[in-house]
């Protein structure tokens, strides 16, 4: 069980961080400044529990989270929104080592641009064939629904 902390001036304050996960219990132990929240915080508004951004941070597709003093993660709104839009490629059913090499070519700047326009197209063609096959799919029960409520046994 995690908490996170969120201080009221936001970016403002320790080199931008504004949010520290810590353990469930540790009261005592945040971040001078900073504001306790309910630990369903993550999962509510950022959508990702503690456990997933640890394995983000060792697959490499976050970079490891600066400390506070009493050893709490820190993470920058700019951190934030990537783990939002980690969690968006990978619902999109895009693989950690694809989403790993999309951020080595954000790291990379602009240049990488066009490669990362045809990633994000390519995940987005694959999305929308999914949902092509997905109304086949409901074309095929609406069928069987229909022989159904006909009395027919198959």
């Amino acid at each position: 069980m995690y908490k996170v902390y969120v201080h009221p001036l936001g970016s403002q304050l320790r080199n931008g961080c504004f949010a520290a996960f810590g353990a469930a219990g540790a009261e005592n132990d945040f971040p001078s400044g900073f504001t306790q929240l309910l630990n369903d915080f993550v999962a509510k508004e950022v959508g990702i529990n503690i456990g997933a951004i640890r394995f983000y941070e060792r697959k490499g597709l976050l970079e490891p989270a600066a400390r506070s003093e009493q050893n709490n993660r820190l993470y920058t709104e700019h951190e934030l929104k990537w783990l939002v839009f980690i969690k968006c490629l990978r619902e999109t059913g895009m693989s950690v080592e694809d989403i790993k090499m999309y951020h080595g070519k954000v790291k990379e700047g602009t240049s990488t641009l066009p490669g990362r326009i045809k990633l994000i197209q390519d995940q987005k063609q694959k999305l929308l064939d999914d949902i092509e096959e997905k109304k086949a799919q409901i074309v095929h029960l609406e069928q069987k629904l229909e022989r159904y409520y006909r009395g027919e046994n198959y």
